[in-house]
C-alpha cells in the first residue's frame, strides 16, 4: 500500500506522509498482538478495517488468506464483519477458507457479482485412471468445472514449465473423460 495504517490510543498523534494515523483507538491498541516484534491489530479488527477501507475484492483476498492460514475462524471473521456493518457485510458473506490463491478469491467474487449459482470449492473428482483431482470450482449438477490458473504455476516454482503444462493437459483430458466440461481461465482474464 501507499500508506501504512496505524492505530494509536492517543488522540494527538499526527499523520506522516507514509502513515495514516487512526487516533483514539484504545481498544484496538489494547487488543493488539505481538507478531515478530511488531504490535499488530487482532485479526477480526484488521478484517473490519480493511473491509471498510479497501475495495471489496481486496478485503476479500485478505480475509480468505487469514482463513486459509487459520489466523481466524470463519465464524469469528463473519461476526467481526457483521458487527462492522456497511460494506463489510458483503465481504463477510463471500469469505471462504478454501481459496488457494488470490485468483480463486477474485473468481469467486465475480461468480457472486454475476449472480451465478454458487459452486462447490476444491471439489474432488475421481477419474477412471484412479487419480483424484481437486477442481477449484465445480457445479456437479451441471457437470462443469472452473479452473483458475495463476501465473506462478508456469514460473518454474512447481517444476519445469513444459512439465507443468503436460501434467495440466493430462489432468484436463482425464476430467473430460470422466464426463466433466472443464473451463479454464488465467490471471489476466
Amino acid at each position: 500500500p501507499n500508506k501504512v495504517h496505524m492505530s494509536f490510543a492517543s488522540a494527538s498523534v499526527q499523520h506522516r506522509p507514509s502513515v495514516t494515523a487512526h487516533r483514539g483507538r484504545t481498544d484496538v491498541v489494547r487488543e493488539a498482538q505481538l507478531v515478530v516484534g511488531a504490535s499488530v491489530a487482532a485479526p477480526g479488527q484488521t478484517l473490519r478495517d480493511v473491509a471498510l477501507s479497501l475495495p471489496r475484492v481486496e478485503a476479500l483476498v485478505i480475509g480468505d488468506y487469514f482463513l486459509r492460514q487459520g489466523v481466524i475462524s470463519v465464524a469469528s471473521a463473519r461476526a467481526a464483519l457483521t458487527e462492522a456493518g456497511g460494506a463489510a457485510l458483503a465481504v463477510g458473506q463471500r469469505l471462504s477458507a478454501l481459496a488457494d490463491s488470490p485468483a480463486e478469491t477474485i473468481a469467486r467474487d465475480l461468480i457472486y457479482e454475476w449472480n451465478l449459482p454458487l459452486p462447490q470449492e476444491q471439489f474432488e473428482v475421481f477419474t477412471h485412471y484412479g487419480r483424484v483431482y481437486r477442481a477449484d470450482f465445480a457445479w456437479p449438477e451441471l457437470g462443469v468445472i472452473l479452473e483458475v490458473d495463476g501465473e506462478v504455476k508456469y514460473s518454474g516454482v512447481y517444476g519445469r514449465a513444459d512439465d507443468v503444462v503436460q501434467a495440466e493437459h493430462r489432468r484436463h483430458r482425464e476430467l473430460e473423460m470422466a464426463g466433466w466440461k472443464v473451463v479454464r481461465t488465467r490471471w489476466k482474464e
